[in-house]
């Protein structure tokens, strides 16, 4: 209706004010995949329970060549005087019937531990929420939440499956994403993504997925590194352990690892293969090129894809250990909705890892780092 090529930037406006129409528009931070889709999700979940358009950032172009969106949330679509919202309240007091009223609201982590009454906070007709955290958890689980009521008992949301659902309402990769990234000729290890694609697809074996997150510096280490580098074997060989436990009663057991770190996949790969360790019944799958972070490559849009797609993968698996302070791996551990508890975690940890033991609630995991 709005968005009608034929209708003025006035015309607009007047068909807002007449229908009394409310937008929430997402913007980002220049952060992370897993930082971007946490804010998208909580945002829209804002978006519905507050009854507003949901308004997507428009400088992610990739976002939109690499997924498919289930919803016209797009700018031009829904909101094409947005970008013009200066010049239309241009020279209109703030209680000109004519005015747009808008708010920003900017969080960081405390946003996914902290309450919002988002109608009481913000009145105003267009909410533009900027953030790299989630509070979906949040409004669900807070017993000073003034959505968990609605949430629980209208909608039948559950700490397992509120942030999947969210997700795959939203969003999925796109076909052509999955093509392009089976071809040798756009994918230096394109192999191997066939391989852990169809293997994590139509598992025959228990399947565990490991996300270690190390730190930006490392995603542009010496590919030549030593595989036995003591320092992170002591700090994040605990990841290790945890999987060794989980897999022992099992014949075998499949492994995806997604690392920022090209050494600590080495290091997997020379435990599991060389025999340094007895756990051949253990088949790892990891990549051995180095990854390509959206903020700092040269390409954005290879890094969003091969990254999101490492996520996809990981989101296959049965169980799942992630680092705590990171959300790359929380993201598609929630999305994938196993509904079985998670094994979060931290640098230099001694985990006793086993069905019952060692594991974190998705309540409590999905209020650590920047929640969901």
């Amino acid at each position: 209706m709005i968005s009608q090529p034929n209708l003025t930037l006035n015309q607009q406006r007047d068909l807002i004010l007449q229908h009394n129409l409310r937008f929430l528009v997402m913007v980002r931070f220049d952060s992370g995949i897993a930082d971007r889709t946490i804010h998208l999700i909580a945002s829209y979940l804002i978006a519905v329970l507050t009854r507003r358009f949901y308004v997507f950032d428009d400088t992610w172009p990739e976002f939109f060549e690499i997924m498919r969106a289930n919803l016209a949330f797009r700018p031009e679509i829904i909101a094409p005087w947005i970008s013009h919202l200066n010049n239309l309240n241009k020279n209109l007091s703030h209680n000109h019937s004519l005015y747009l009223s808008n708010v920003w609201q900017i969080t960081r982590a405390h946003r996914c531990q902290t309450d919002f009454d988002y109608e009481k906070l913000f009145p105003e007709r267009i909410l533009f929420l900027k953030s790299h955290a989630g509070n979906v958890m949040q409004m669900l689980t807070s017993s000073t939440s003034v959505y968990a009521y609605f949430m629980q008992n209208i909608l039948k949301m559950r700490p397992d499956n509120i942030f999947g659902c969210l997700y795959h309402m939203l969003i999925i990769p796109r076909l052509s994403t999955f093509i392009e990234a089976s071809s040798v000729e756009s994918r230096t290890d394109a192999v191997l993504f066939q391989t852990s694609l169809e293997t994590l697809l139509s598992p025959k074996l228990p399947t565990v997925g490991i996300q270690i997150r190390i730190g930006d510096l490392f995603m542009k280490e010496d590919s030549s590194v030593d595989t036995n580098d003591p320092s992170l074997i002591e700090r994040f060989g605990g990841f290790f352990t945890c999987v060794e436990d989980l897999s022992a009663s099992n014949p075998e057991t499949i492994v995806f690892l997604m690392a920022d770190s090209l050494r600590i996949r080495k290091i997997a790969l020379n435990r599991w293969y060389s025999g340094s360790v007895n756990h051949t019944h253990i088949q790892l799958l990891t990549s051995t090129t180095q990854v390509k972070h959206i903020t700092y490559s040269k390409d954005i849009y290879i890094g969003f894809r091969d990254g999101l797609l490492d996520m996809f993968l990981y989101s296959l698996c049965d169980q799942h250990i992630l680092t705590r302070d990171s959300g790359f791996g929380r993201v598609p551990a929630f999305a994938s909705m196993k509904n079985r508890s998670l094994f979060s975690l931290t640098e230099k940890a001694k985990p006793k890892c086993a069905l019952g033991e060692g594991q974190v609630t998705f309540t409590q995991s999905g209020r650590e780092w920047s929640g969901v």
